[in-house]
């Protein structure tokens, strides 16, 4: 695993070759291989990443036409592993959405222990869904990814974020 400056620096100089369509997305999200060439004797850097190309897209209803593609994307630390936080619209129409690998044996719910939230399903993948007043949040799991969504929306909203994912 690179850390996050070499990353940035592949993702920002690298050559990017499509690989394939994400089977599922919405919005014609693409499996990207992107190849940084590093000077001898050092091997190329590869990564693998997600395109979203604006051409194709199907917006949702809370984020205007052609902006889903032109998100901010920060690469974090979340609770000391490698993660992605990518956000999603403006103010407090926003989703924020923070990828990171899941831990094999750590318990990955939202609540307290004990407290037991509504299960959802996204796209078949189980999860967990808490709604107040002031927004939504809520997280699950699919191929070795948890994600956790974030924003000042309704549930509805959120959970259509959670299947173009």
């Amino acid at each position: 695993m690179i850390d996050a400056a070499s990353t940035l620096e592949v993702l920002r100089d690298g050559e990017i070759q499509l690989v394939g369509r994400l089977i599922g997305s919405t919005n014609h999200a693409m499996l990207a291989r992107v190849t940084r060439i590093c000077p001898p004797p050092d091997p190329p850097q590869t990564i693998e990443a997600v395109y979203k190309p604006t051409a194709g897209e199907r917006p949702l209803d809370d984020f205007p036409d052609g902006t889903l593609a032109r998100r901010e994307v920060r690469l974090i630390d979340h609770g000391g592993s490698p993660g992605a936080l990518v956000t999603y619209g403006e103010g407090l129409g926003g989703i924020a959405v923070v990828q990171s690998a899941t831990e094999q044996g750590k318990p990955g719910g939202l609540a307290p222990k004990g407290l037991p939230l509504p299960k959802i399903s996204i796209n078949g993948a189980s999860g967990e869904e808490l709604d107040t007043a002031l927004g939504t949040v809520l997280r699950f799991e699919r191929g070795g990814v948890t994600y956790t969504l974030l924003g000042s929306v309704p549930p509805a909203a959120a959970e259509a974020a959670g299947r173009a994912l």
